[in-house]
């Protein structure tokens, strides 16, 4: 992308005021971006700040490229711009905190987000970007993440007489099963849901798919296939969702998004199906009165520990929380540190969970290790590399024994594993995905047992595919467990070698086994409404 033209047209910018209103290339420039075009884009968006040089769509547009092509820095430039010359665009907002997060600044994403809500409290989906990028945030503990969500609800969706359902109240009955996602199409929904719409009994469930995102893929095709049904949902009001909701007479129906973009909880408000349930992507308690259950288990929630941190009734599968399915199968590579002479640890996840407790900790660690490397994915170039780099440094940990990168094409995701001897896990906010990719291509992954759903996400993966001898329950524990590892590069490369199997063998792998926990447990909901005093 030409962005250096940009810059200089920025410098340019002087008494022409902001143009609020249509320029006649914005929507070509609009359909070029929106198709994919984004070279044909830029030209139009840099053509119209020629014209006009504060036009707020055009900055924002030309941030949101600057984004996909992962220039964050130009994306936090462009998009601030644009929020001074119209600071009430909430979707610029939305963008701005989306690259804060991408950068690791966590916090100064909510402030953006609490600022705007001071001005604008009606902005739902606002707060809930604020109530997601707390689950992150090494100063929020869960009773706080609890209250906000419980506010989000409060002002955006407050309490109102439980609708009447007239589904057949048959416990025994074929269902008619209800999932809601803002993308069907990513690789996170596939490798998780694609085996469990495989292996529904379509004798007793009857599936329905409704779809709020605008992308379509492979993962959606797929998904698509497995279902009796698909609904977009997108073009509909929070009303109509639901009456089209309603009018399938969905008996249960499943959130899968919580409070991440593109939700559609102000339609779960609305109870269109008698049985509501949240599962899969997010955290944390929705805050809905509407929302009947979460779905969890015994490690991610243990009884006694975490009920008060949800509006919902937990509702525990008996092993594990997630049914993973990985998309490519190639050979688990040799372990990197025979041929290093030194470990690599390794760290895969977003750098929004990149809190400042874990980065102490990992100095700890390079520092107790002195020829270990730490090689950290998904750090963006500019900044927050530097930023990385320094706070390391400060710490004695010389730049050269950081590997980051900032990311890579999908297809060559499973390839940076193998740079790697030993994953480590952040926290508060552990890996999900990112924990089972490790697993799957051989590394351990260390991880320290948290409080609340959001940090204990290792202590069930690991519990599940039998080794609890690697979660932590503080951080000297933390380092100790990685150090043995460190130091026995034999049994390192003897577990890297089985971990596969093991992960295979587990219950998270075993999709019949869990749709059949799954269907059991949203078979109890039925149970239950149809038992309910009248």
């Amino acid at each position: 992308m030409a962005f250096g033209i940009l810059r200089n047209l920025l410098k340019r910018r002087g008494a022409t005021p902001a143009a609020q209103g249509e320029h006649p290339l914005l929507q070509a420039a609009i359909r070029e971006h929106q198709a994919g075009r984004l070279a044909a884009a830029e030209l139009a968006y840099q053509q119209i700040l020629r014209d006009v040089p504060q036009h707020p769509l055009a900055l924002h547009y030309l941030g949101l490229i600057a984004m996909q092509s992962e220039n964050f820095d130009l994306a936090q430039e462009l998009i601030a711009e644009s929020l001074e010359v119209n600071p009430g665009e909430l979707r610029a907002v939305e963008s701005l905190g989306q690259v804060l997060r991408a950068l690791g600044r966590i916090d100064d994403a909510i402030a953006l987000y609490r600022a705007t809500l001071e001005t604008t409290p009606g902005a739902a989906r606002i707060h809930s970007a604020l109530c997601f990028a707390a689950c992150f945030s090494a100063h929020w503990d869960a009773q706080a993440i609890y209250a906000e969500h419980c506010a989000w609800a409060r002002r955006h969706a407050p309490s109102t007489a439980a609708s009447a359902h007239d589904n057949t109240p048959e416990p025994q009955r074929r269902l008619r099963l209800g999932y809601v996602a803002f993308n069907f199409s990513n690789y996170i929904n596939g490798c998780y849901l694609e085996q469990v719409f495989r292996h529904h009994d379509r004798d007793g469930f009857e599936v329905f798919l409704y779809q709020n995102g605008k992308w379509q893929g492979p993962w959606s095709e797929r998904l698509r296939a497995q279902a009796a049904h698909w609904r977009e949902i997108r073009e509909l009001d929070d009303a109509a969702a639901a009456a089209a909701i309603r009018a399938d007479r969905i008996d249960v129906l499943v959130d899968l998004s919580g409070h991440l973009g593109d939700n559609r909880l102000l339609t779960f408000a609305q109870k269109p199906a008698p049985v509501q349930v949240s599962w899969l992507s997010y955290p944390a308690t929705t805050g809905l009165a509407a929302m009947d259950y979460r779905i969890t288990d015994p490690y991610c929630d243990p009884p006694g520990l975490t009920e008060q941190l949800y509006t919902e009734k937990l509702v525990r599968l008996p092993h594990t929380y997630w049914c993973y399915q990985p998309a490519i199968a190639s050979p688990v590579a040799p372990l990197p540190a025979l041929n290093n002479g030194h470990i690599t640890f390794g760290s895969f996840n977003a750098c929004a969970k990149l809190s400042e407790p874990t980065l102490a900790l990992w100095a700890r660690l390079l520092a107790a290790v002195p020829q270990a490397q730490l090689f950290i994915l998904t750090v963006p170039r500019g900044s927050a590399s530097a930023a990385l780099r320094a706070y390391f440094g400060r710490r004695g940990i010389a730049p050269e024994r950081l590997q980051l990168e900032a990311g890579v094409i999908p297809d060559r995701f499973h390839e940076m594993f193998a740079r790697a001897d030993i994953a480590l896990d952040p926290f508060p906010c552990n890996g999900a995905t990112t924990t089972l990719e490790s697993l799957w291509n051989g590394l351990p992954v260390v991880t320290l047992a948290g409080a609340s759903c959001v940090a204990r996400a290792g202590v069930s993966m690991l519990s599940n595919i039998g080794l609890p001898e690697l979660i932590a329950q503080d951080e000297d524990a933390y380092l100790a467990i990685a150090l043995r590892l460190a130091q026995d590069l034999p049994a390192l490369q003897q577990l890297r070698q089985g971990l596969r199997a093991q992960l295979q063998a587990s219950p998270m792998m075993d999709a019949p086994r869990f749709t059949a926990d799954l269907e059991a447990a949203y078979r109890g909901m039925w149970h239950a409404w149809c038992e309910r005093p009248l």
